[in-house]
């Protein structure tokens, strides 16, 4: 987890942004711009583990109540305009939407068996990002940092999904500690 947080905090750095939006460009493209770019070059293999489903409708489900929330659609948007793109060398790289924005939602029939995950599923690439500790967020864009963010995707999935999303961003802060936070546990066991 530390390996991971500090490849995609390095992959980060390398590419601040110097604005986001009014520059020409949608701030949700340079928000998913700057996360698949850093998405590909830190360990992407393992980034690929971190969701898996395997209820098909349950995702289904969850990602047609966070297409209400307008960060989440509006990144979805912006992905699929990114992971489509030849310009950054990504196409191929990242999987379709499967729900969010789809005129044909087969793909996403709730009968199929495959497990969903990174892979798979564009959506999934957008929900990461927003479930990403803070410190690798505000790393991407100061427009995914925040409370808000979480609060948001809590208020737009709620119902029985939201507790398990809260604890999957819990769970991903623990794994993914900031440098910050390892210096004081670092300091408070020794």
């Amino acid at each position: 987890g530390r390996r991971l947080s500090d490849a995609l905090s390095a992959a980060l750095a390398e590419q601040t942004p110097e604005c986001t939006g009014g520059c020409g460009e949608a701030a949700a493209m340079t928000v998913m711009r700057r996360w698949l770019r850093a998405a590909s070059n830190a360990e992407p293999q393992i980034l690929a583990q971190l969701l898996r489903v395997g209820d098909a409708s349950a995702l289904q489900e969850v990602l047609s109540r966070l297409e209400g929330y307008p960060l989440f659609r509006d990144l979805c948007s912006a992905y699929a305009r990114v992971a489509a793109s030849s310009d950054d060398g990504m196409a191929g790289d990242f999987p379709p939407l499967r729900i969010v924005g789809v005129a044909d939602r087969s793909l996403s029939d709730p009968r199929e068996t495959e497990d969903r995950g990174l892979g798979t599923c564009g959506e999934l690439w957008v929900l990461l990002l927003l479930l990403l500790p803070e410190h690798l967020r505000a790393a991407v864009a100061p427009d995914v940092a925040g409370p808000a963010v979480a609060r948001g995707v809590a208020a737009a999935v709620r119902g029985p999904w939201a507790l398990p999303l809260e604890a999957l961003r819990e769970a991903l802060g623990h794994a993914m500690p900031s440098p910050r936070a390892r210096r004081c546990a670092q300091r408070s066991s020794g």
